[in-house]
């Protein structure tokens, strides 16, 4: 019972909290924009910036969290001389910022990479701010285009004074 009424009691003020400042749980209308990333994609990525050109297999499951707020994408792919490597992003759109936002965790380091960017209904591109890779700090720009509601390109960039690198290219099918 001890636990209990402070937990009543935390949570009340939330809600009221919430509801004074006309927080609500509905997600942005630019979020249904994503609809289609829903599902399993599947694809190959090639790792053009690492010198290799080989494909690798590559699978995106890809699902709405938190009351249609973000998009959830777990990455998995496996690359030569790197093994089995996995990544989850997470986007979403900030109606008071008016652009999209997203973070990149993946199982190569403990930090978060934060993006923003802009759709434009085809493509979603997302500049990150310097971000740590092997040691130096770079961007990274992601360009999802969307092809059809069942095919999707990916590219990663990486900016090198002002020039941008392609690091991976990847073509994704989805499932069902």
């Amino acid at each position: 019972m001890r636990i209990r009424l402070p937990l009543l009691v935390c949570m009340s003020f939330v809600a009221a909290l919430s509801s004074g400042q006309g927080l609500t749980s509905v997600a942005p209308e630019e979020m249904k924009s994503t609809d289609y990333m829903v599902g399993t994609w599947e694809g190959t990525i090639t790792m053009t910036g690492m010198g290799q050109d080989k494909p690798s297999k590559s699978t995106i499951v890809c699902d709405k969290i938190l009351s249609g707020r973000f998009v959830r994408q777990m990455h998995s792919y496996t690359v030569e001389g790197m093994g089995e490597l996995s990544g989850m992003l997470l986007l979403t759109y900030d109606a008071d910022a008016k652009g999209w936002v997203s973070w990149w965790y993946d199982s190569t380091t403990s930090e978060a990479m934060q993006s923003t960017g802009t759709s434009n209904g085809t493509d979603t591109v997302l500049t990150s701010k310097p971000t740590k890779m092997e040691g130096s700090d770079v961007i990274v720009r992601t360009t999802w285009t969307k092809v059809s509601d069942k095919h999707a390109k990916l590219k990663v960039e990486l900016q090198q004074g002002s020039d941008w690198t392609t690091l991976l290219v990847g073509d994704y099918t989805k499932k069902g």
